[in-house]
């Protein structure tokens, strides 16, 4: 059963997608943006940067996810939405309620051993962050509570005949936990220089639901005996760690550019981090037109050579009256432990009233 195990081990390469009506089109960069789209999700001080309520609708479509190690192939095609979320500005006072989808997989896995059995397995992993963001206009800061909801659900078959006998194997197994998360982040600017940072706390479970069996079949030509046994068949979640992000931007004229770096605690929990840098470039026009671009890389012992481990994303957005429209294309490269690949067409859309 190796590939449940490489499966579900994809889940954090499954989490770069692009989060955000610009930030995404510029390699996931926003923790000091002058004018955020996601501010909940990058830094929750920046809601007092707006001066408008505004709703916010991202997705991506035509996302393909692609990842192969030793044979066993993962793949999924889907939409899925990135970004929702209602923000309101009120006289000293900032809110936004929102929902981010950061994993959204559902694929097929075939496996052929060396002995021939074939496993064939169902894979679905679904990622999602919601919570409150609120600011007070007198302080520079952003407070948040998040609630994140993470369902891994396996559902699968395996068969395997020989000249002896035969065994078929059915698994259906599920996990689901919502953990309870508190972030807080802050800006400041300094003429055409912004600075911006956020952190987030580890998660602390509040629901976990955790169940799964497999049952075999087995026949013996020898013995002419059918039997049947059962066992347990469970998954495991990964912990939710700590991230700090520290971002900032430069602008000139009709350019801004922005580089963030973002330390993510490992899963063991040890206060050892990994260490991925973006840089964004936005450029605006009097018309309302804007291009974006950027990229993020994973910076570590392991990465050997650009690309390795790899964000892009690029896109243009144009605006008509009250609302604003995006639309890019964005890749994701993963080459480290798997040969993992995520590509696709996103689109957003922002009500300004």
């Amino acid at each position: 059963m190796n590939c449940v195990g490489f499966v579900f081990s994809m889940q954090l390469q499954a989490q770069t997608v692009p989060i955000g009506f610009y930030e995404g089109l510029m390699g996931n960069s926003g923790v000091a943006i002058s004018d955020s789209s996601a501010s909940s999700f990058y830094n929750p001080s920046l809601i007092l940067n707006k001066n408008k309520n505004s709703y916010s609708v991202g997705g991506n479509t035509l996302s393909n996810f692609n990842s192969d190690a030793s044979g066993d192939r993962l793949t999924s095609t889907g939409i899925s939405p990135s970004y929702l979320s209602s923000l309101q500005i009120f006289d000293g006072f900032a809110h936004e309620f929102f929902l981010t989808n950061t994993t959204s997989v559902d694929a097929q896995v075939l496996k052929t051993a060396l002995t021939g059995a074939e496993t064939h397995f169902n894979i679905r992993l679904q990622d999602y962050l919601a919570g409150y963001t609120f600011a007070f206009h007198a302080l520079p800061f952003g407070f948040q509570i998040n609630l994140r909801y993470r369902d891994n659900q396996t559902s699968g078959f395996s068969e395997f005949q020989s000249s002896s006998g035969a065994e078929t194997s059915d698994i259906q197994s599920a996990n689901r936990q919502i953990d309870l998360v508190h972030s807080i982040g802050g800006n400041h600017q300094f003429g055409d220089y912004r600075f911006g940072y956020k952190y987030t706390t580890r998660g602390l479970a509040i629901y976990k639901k955790k169940e799964g069996r497999e049952k075999k079949y087995s026949y013996s030509q020898t013995l002419n005996q059918y039997t049947k046994t059962e066992s347990d068949f469970l998954i495991e979640q990964g912990a939710v760690a700590e991230t700090i992000l520290i971002g900032h931007s430069f602008k000139i004229n009709d350019h801004e550019f922005l580089t963030d770096t973002k330390l993510e605690e490992l899963a063991d929990l040890t206060h050892a981090y990994n260490w991925s840098q973006t840089f964004g470039y936005k450029l605006s026009s009097t018309a309302g037109y804007q291009y974006m671009c950027g990229v993020s890389h994973l910076i570590n012992k392991d990465v050997k050579y650009f690309g390795q481990s790899m964000y892009i994303s690029t896109g243009f957005s144009w605006q008509a009256r009250s609302s604003r429209t995006a639309i890019g294309i964005y890749y994701d490269a993963d080459k480290l432990k798997y040969d993992t690949q995520i590509y696709g067409l996103t689109f957003s859309s922002e009500f300004i009233y």
